[in-house]
């Protein structure tokens, strides 16, 4: 007698059926052998496990990515800022209670008699 194929799964719309066949694909049982002192061990990870992996993965990088990125702008400001202040110790600072030349004001001839 001839295996039938089970048909769609009712309930299940086109895309959650595309959604498990691809998931079951990607994340299907997979299992770690472990080969030590003559002994076989054999680890089962499931889909589940899998995909939590993965995730994981995926925001450990993105965030490295970020805090990298972060790290890099807040270098940069901190270097332009220290331009800054250096550039403003080095200019000569005015000295207090003398007139600025731009700022004085023209002196007036003197007459003599």
């Amino acid at each position: 007698m001839a295996r039938q194929h089970p048909g769609p799964k009712k309930g299940k719309s086109a895309l959650g059926r595309f959604k498990d066949k691809v998931f079951n694909r990607l994340f299907c049982k997979r299992s770690i052998i472990i080969i030590s002192e003559h002994k076989t061990r054999h680890l089962p990870i499931a889909g589940g496990t899998q995909m939590v992996g993965v995730v994981a993965a995926l925001i450990l990088v993105g965030w490295a990515s970020y805090s990298s990125g972060s790290y890099m702008a807040a270098q940069k400001v901190l270097v332009e800022k220290e331009k800054k202040l250096a550039s403003t110790t080095t200019e000569k600072p005015a000295r207090r209670g003398r007139v600025r030349p731009a700022q004085a004001r023209p002196r007036q001839a003197r007459h003599r008699g």
